[in-house]
């Protein structure tokens, strides 16, 4: 989605320090943590609330 970095993550076109990633997450550091090595973990698709996910795709990123 245009002007989501976090989509912009995912895609690529923001820098990001990388933690992990597969076909349906990705892990990076943020960039302004509120504690030392905090990690962000988001699905690689789109949804504006975290209800909003598939179930395959919620229970793969809390299984983490």
């Amino acid at each position: 989605m245009q002007g989501c970095i976090f989509c912009q993550v995912v895609a690529g076109d923001a820098p990001n320090s990388l933690v992990y990633e597969d076909d349906r997450l990705i892990a990076f550091m943020d960039i302004q943590p509120v504690n030392t090595g905090h990690t962000l973990v988001i699905p690689k698709v789109h949804v504006e609330r975290i209800a909003n996910l598939e179930p395959g795709i919620g229970s793969h990123l809390f299984a983490r």
